[in-house]
């Protein structure tokens, strides 16, 4: 029962990243599912949508084709009016797609054979998070990411749910990166496989980080603004978010005098961890690890309801927890700093 949450409501989902990070490439994203799916995409999950609507669709499936399965998928492609811009096509599967064994392998290689357009096939199922999402598109995606010289940078890991379009711009410059992934046109990709190091926004990016390592020798390290500094061990705040974001949240804190741990729903990689920071279970397990001597918690408002009344909580909202709840309220990047003045002046005085 320890996934059966009672508070917490379903975070962003495999797909929806998958989906996210095919129409960033310049991709064409089909969402192959029923009504719902969808849905919970483009009302939720992509932050961007209102202001923003990119190129994905909606393969639909209706019951004579979860019981059949004999349907010419084909049929559809020639139908539509694929724009002529369009890089690839990026097939994401949901529950019931992956469930029925919908076999995009095949679309795949029709499709570059009747229309010349390159097509991947990725494997999500719908219970997975955001995360798991993103290393299976940026694994995919680079299958037909053509070859070419690498120059610069790459920043790995790009997510509308984690950063704006503004941060990436600033971040991008201060890095220097030459590409970023997803976010880069798959055309300009092709000099990523001989980057000059990659820098990861987020821990979901570390399987194809390590991946390029081994293949291709690119070394890897986490987003980092400024300067690191070290811990005094005296850790009374837990941060419960992004393991990237909350590292950065650490480190802010730190030039202020105070210490923390780091707590995710999400990847936990041990590259970017210290001893303490754990990867939560549960609802129950969150609140058991926050009253184990914690003074403060820094995480999306709706993991107050999980915080005893004791411990005191400074909201940093999510687009993943929370979709767009408290989208508004979001703090940027920028402004971490300002956050972690006020915790540790709270904490230290």
């Amino acid at each position: 029962m320890g996934r059966l949450y009672s508070t917490l409501p379903l975070f962003a989902t495999d797909y929806s990243s998958a989906a996210s990070a095919v129409r960033d490439c310049g991709g064409l994203a089909v969402i192959c599912c029923p009504d719902g799916c969808m849905g919970n995409y483009v009302r939720f999950d992509e932050p961007r949508w209102a202001e923003l609507p990119g190129n994905v669709l909606q393969l639909e499936l209706n019951e004579k084709d979860v019981i059949f399965g004999d349907r010419d998928w084909m049929e559809e492609f020639r139908n539509l009016d694929i724009p002529k811009d369009t890089g690839f096509i990026g097939f994401v599967h949901t529950p019931v797609s992956s469930l029925v064994g919908i076999d995009t392998d095949i679309m795949c290689r029709r499709l570059k054979k009747e229309f010349g357009i390159p097509a991947v096939s990725i494997e999500t199922n719908g219970y997975g998070t955001y995360h798991d999402g993103m290393a299976k598109a940026m694994k995919r995606i680079l299958e037909i990411v053509p070859e070419g010289e690498g120059s610069g940078a790459a920043l790995l890991g790009f997510s509308p749910l984690e950063y704006t379009a503004e941060e990436m711009s600033a971040i991008s410059a201060d890095v220097r990166a030459a590409v970023t992934f997803p976010g880069s046109d798959i055309k300009v990709l092709s000099g990523i496989r001989n980057a000059e190091r990659n820098i990861l926004l987020s821990s979901s990016a570390e399987p194809f980080a390590r991946m390029m390592r081994s293949k291709f020798g690119v070394e890897y390290e986490a987003f980092m603004p400024g300067t690191k500094a070290e811990g005094n061990g005296d850790r009374q705040i837990l941060v419960v978010g992004e393991q990237v974001r909350s590292n950065v949240i650490r480190n802010e804190l730190r030039h202020r005098g105070a210490d923390a741990d780091v707590a995710t729903f999400f990847t936990l990689s041990d590259s970017f961890s210290e001893e303490g920071d754990l990867k939560v279970r549960s609802e129950e397990h969150l609140t058991e690890l926050v009253s184990s001597g914690y003074k403060c918690v820094i995480g999306d408002p709706i993991f107050r309801g999980l915080v005893p009344e004791k411990v005191s909580f400074i909201p940093d909202p999510q687009a993943a927890v929370s979709g767009r709840l408290f989208w508004n309220e979001r703090i940027g990047i920028d402004s971490l700093g300002q956050m972690a003045e006020r915790v540790a002046k709270s904490i230290l005085d």
